[in-house]
Parts: structure tokens; sequence; C-alpha cells
């Protein structure tokens, strides 16, 4: 009798193995947002000025947002009593993805900064929250023997905003 979890020969030896996911339930879920339209209004714009469309024909060479990639937090990360939103995104161009950062002002809306926190080959990550300052992410990085589309190894990382611009803090390795 065949059970869930261990190794099955089939088709005159591959062995099949069900191995649960645990990624998704293994991070803390972004703390729930209510957008306003405004705010919404902010984040799609400047996504879309993220985006590049190369070519009609062959769409594999476009790069353009996977909407439902979208990851929101809001807190004060500049210090000045205001909550600010952190935003992430992600851009596809072909088979690879990146995902990126925003922080807009919570007065103007207007972006602060953002930068690229993960993609295909990098590492995967997915926003948490914002506390003290700081933007948390989860992520997952590649161990030596993980397969391009399977980071493996859990960890954390910080954002903060010095100077204007948005600086990882060191990450750690849960």
């Amino acid at each position: 009798m065949w059970r869930p979890n261990r190794p099955r020969i089939l088709f005159g030896g591959i062995v099949l193995c069900l191995v649960p996911t645990l990624w998704a339930a293994s991070t803390a879920a972004a703390e729930a947002v209510e957008l306003t339209a405004a705010q919404e209004q902010a984040i799609t714009r400047f996504v879309r000025s993220q985006e590049r469309v190369r070519s009609r024909r062959d769409p594999a060479r476009n790069r353009i947002e996977y909407r439902e990639g979208r990851r929101y937090a809001a807190g004060d990360v500049t210090g000045d009593g205001v909550a600010d939103l952190a935003a992430q995104y992600t851009t596809e161009e072909g088979n690879n993805y990146r995902l990126f950062l925003v922080v807009f002002d919570g007065r103007s809306l207007k972006p602060l900064d953002h930068t690229r926190v993960g993609g295909k080959g990098l590492r995967d990550a997915e926003l948490r929250r914002v506390v003290d300052r700081v933007v948390e992410i989860d992520t997952r990085d590649y161990a030596e023997s993980d397969a391009a589309c399977c980071p493996s190894v859990v960890g954390t990382t910080r954002y903060q905003i010095t100077r204007g611009r948005l600086h990882e803090i060191v990450g750690r390795k849960r």
C-alpha cells in the first residue's frame, strides 16, 4: 500500500516523493493593509513606470508586472510620525522574475526609494511588516544544491531609509 511522503517507484525506476511545501506556512503573513484609492493609484503609477514593452510580437521580451504578487505594509519608515507605505511588486521578463520594494511617503504618496529585494537566481522574498522604522522581509536564499526554481534557506532581512535611500541591514538565516 502506498503512503504519502514515502518514495514510490513509478515507470521503471523513477522515484516520486511527495514533499510538503512549508514556505507559505512557515512565514508570517504581511499585516493586512487596507489601501485607499489614492494609495493604489500611486503604487500602480510607479510600477507602470518600471515596466518595459519592447515587442508586441514577442511578449517574452517585455518586462511587465505580475499583479497578484503585490504585497503591502504600513508603518513609519521615515521617523516623522506618519505611517508610510511599503509595497513589494514583481516584474516578469520571459522566464525570469524580479522582486522589488518601494516605499512611499505617508503624506504625499511620492516614492521615497525603491530597490531589488529578490528574484530568480537571487532569493525569494516576501514583505512582512514595517516596525521601528524598518521594513522586514522574509527570505529564502539558494543553497549550493538548490535548483533555480526552489531556494531553500529560510531567513529574514530588513531595509531602512538612510539619507533618502533604502539600505539593506544585514539579514539573518533562521
